[in-house]
């Protein structure tokens, strides 16, 4: 067997190093292109489209002079021109137009030029599409427009720009919600005031038939609600449900609310499509004052809904016991079974309501 000196093995390391490094790399040769064709996304894109993306603005002048197509489209259907306003690269979209860019051409999301630069939020690229006639009401498949997206993306200055070019404040999107509701969503408290003060309609309601308010107590925002329960045009109205502000109110715990609804004369016997009262929607989720509430403005104490169950019912399920004893004490009745033969006891036993059984023994 050959042996080999110290001095050299040092001699050969350096060529087998490279002989090892030579097979390694012909052997991921195949991957290294696969990884290099998967991480270069500009590979197929039309020169004219990365250079505007990149803000090139000197590549895409050579472009049209060299004659490539202004308006051509990547497989997105997208444009020199949206990717330029899209990043805010006012310049390259300058260049675009005059060279005859087509600026309310969609892409395959229906989004135009002006959409993507509200979406990106750049007020230069937006002044400039307008000068050039873009068109504020073209919605995406989504149901926005540019006034829509700069609304939910909290762009004011845009907001404003395009409510004075004649943007709808009032539009809905695919699921029926307003600029207004989402800002509201969005928590942009600011814009949602300012849209209030310009005209927005607050009583418009989404595909589940809520209205702002009801968006309002579901945000939790208090001040809102002061302001918008004055503007409330019926206060007797239903969403999908069956279920009316004062429902809603009841279920959760807006106590000055019920109390404004109530001066109103809202409905306090209207039932849910589920035969639910405010009151038993109200029993159910432990909210004791607007409960006494209720009653105090005579609520049937002992409605059955589509179940059979009564407020004392929902209330036993719950182990709401201050909520049992006030209903026992305004005389509801312990001996109603629902639809499945159970006494609010039997309910109370079952969810192993130990202070609720008591309270609820039959005599």
């Amino acid at each position: 067997m050959k042996k080999y000196s110290i001095q050299s093995i040092f001699v050969l390391t350096p060529f087998c190093l490279l002989n090892w490094l030579t097979i390694f790399f012909l052997l991921h040769l195949p991957l290294l292109a696969c990884a290099e064709e998967k991480i270069n996304p500009f590979k197929d894109w039309p020169k004219i489209i990365y250079a505007a993306s990149k803000g090139k603005q000197g590549e895409v002048f050579l472009r049209l002079n060299a004659g490539d197509n202004v308006n051509v489209q990547d497989d997105e259907r997208r444009t020199a021109l949206m990717y330029a306003v899209r990043d805010g690269y006012t310049k390259v979209a300058r260049l675009l137009l005059k060279h005859g860019a087509l600026i309310n051409i969609r892409d395959v999301k229906g989004r135009t030029a002006l959409i993507w630069a509200a979406k990106g939020g750049y007020l230069d690229s937006i002044i400039l599409l307008l000068d050039n006639k873009a068109k504020v009401s073209i919605k995406d498949k989504e149901g926005k427009t540019a006034f829509y997206w700069a609304v939910q993306r909290n762009f004011p200055e845009i907001v404003d720009l395009l409510i004075k070019k004649g943007a709808d404040l009032n539009q809905r999107d695919e699921k029926g919600f307003t600029p207004l509701m989402t800002a509201l969503q969005m928590k942009h408290m600011k814009l949602v005031t300012n849209l209030i003060d310009r005209g927005a309609d607050v009583n418009l309601r989404d595909q589940q038939g809520h209205q702002l308010i009801w968006h309002a107590m579901m945000q939790e925002e208090d001040e809102l609600i002061e302001r918008l329960l004055p503007m409330q045009l019926n206060v007797n109205t239903n969403d999908r449900e069956g279920l009316s502000l004062l429902h809603s109110a009841s279920k959760l715990g807006y106590e000055f609310v019920v109390q404004f609804l109530l001066r109103k004369r809202a409905d306090i016997h209207q039932a849910s499509k589920q035969g639910n009262t405010s009151l038993h929607l109200a029993a159910a989720h432990g909210r004791e004052t607007i409960v006494k509430l209720l009653v105090e403005n005579n609520s049937d104490i002992d409605k059955k809904n589509n179940y059979g169950n009564t407020p004392l019912h929902l209330a036993a399920e719950n182990g709401h016991d201050g909520i049992i004893n006030f209903l026992l004490l305004k005389n509801a009745s312990k001996n109603e079974k629902n639809s499945q033969g159970e006494f609010p006891f039997d309910i109370a036993k079952r969810e192993k309501h130990q202070t609720a059984m008591k309270l609820l023994a039959l005599d």
